[in-house]
């Protein structure tokens, strides 16, 4: 577990998760609304593309992003906040981007969750109060 005081630390968390990210690593980042999934989404891609944290948007209405990183992989982020189920993400044909060749970032992965029955990070993040979140995983 690792608690983060300030949007600036989970930045730094960021950077850990990110140098360890590699073609077929997938994230599955879980928390209520405002809990930090696209804080913590927007620092593991800036880390690993050098795009600006301020210039990232979360894919809330086309659903998913895709980068190139520094080193020529794809970095695919989805935000599933308004999808319904797994097979309206099969339907959409995101389910290739699970895995490699691309590193994958996941909010609201419990929307798809009988599709991650393969190995992957799980990240929940949890408000302990308007500054403080804790990450386990």
């Amino acid at each position: 577990m690792m608690i983060t005081r300030s949007p600036e630390e989970t930045t730094l968390l960021a950077r850990n998760i990110a140098e360890k990210l590699e073609a077929g690593s997938v994230v599955a980042l879980y928390g209520n609304l405002g809990a930090g999934k696209t804080t913590l989404a927007k620092g593991i891609i800036s880390l690993l593309t050098d795009i600006p944290e301020d210039t990232i948007t979360s894919p809330t209405f086309n659903y998913m992003n895709l980068y190139a990183t520094k080193d020529q992989k794809v970095l695919c982020h989805f935000d599933l906040y308004r999808l319904k189920n797994a097979d309206d993400f099969r339907l959409a044909g995101f389910e290739e981007y699970l895995g490699a060749p691309y590193i994958t970032l996941l909010e609201w992965p419990e929307r798809i969750t009988d599709l991650l029955s393969f190995p992957h990070k799980k990240i929940v993040i949890s408000v302990v109060d308007e500054n403080t979140r804790s990450f386990s995983w």
